[in-house]
């Protein structure tokens, strides 16, 4: 579990731990694609040895199987953009809360999600909504809600055989 985490903790945000080398960890026992195949099912981090070294076969979270957040590529990503929008949002803090001021907030975070998307973040622009009830206005608070949409992992690669006669 510790190697797993240090290994998540040095990827970058947009890269899975699937499949990824596993430099210097050595797997003793072979599982079989059964066995793996219900491991990752189960949604259990599986490391599989092979020839080369060990791998990371399937990168899960402990979220339920209809969860948008299965991955840990897809929370990280989202994790990210909170922590992109929180840093635009920084400055306006204590700030008049004017329609002009609303604007040019709305404006900030959209450029900082777009940044997200040209470095291959989000497959998207992002939505963004700012709101504010009458009550919430009183006290200072205003609702960023945001529609994302995270480059997602490739997992499978199927391979379809047909044999021909010439």
């Amino acid at each position: 579990a510790a190697y797993y985490a240090g290994l998540v903790a040095r990827l970058d945000q947009k890269q899975s731990p699937t499949n990824q080398f596993c430099g210097g960890l050595r797997v003793p026992y072979k599982l079989g694609r059964a066995r793996l195949n219900d491991l990752v099912g189960a949604r259990v981090v599986a490391i599989q040895q092979l020839t080369d070294g060990a791998y990371v076969v399937s990168a899960p979270t402990a979220a339920m199987a209809a969860s948008d957040y299965q991955q840990v590529s897809t929370v990280r990503i989202v994790t990210l953009a909170e922590d992109v929008v929180r840093e635009a949002a920084r400055p306006y803090i204590g700030q008049a809360s004017t329609t002009t001021m609303i604007a040019a907030l709305q404006h900030d975070i959209e450029q900082a999600l777009h940044k997200l998307l040209e470095r291959g973040y989000l497959r998207s622009n992002s939505v963004v909504q700012l709101s504010a009830s009458r009550a919430e206005q009183i006290i200072g608070r205003l609702n960023v809600a945001l529609t994302l949409y995270p480059a997602l992992e490739l997992r499978h690669i199927n391979v379809s055989v047909a044999l021909a006669l010439e």
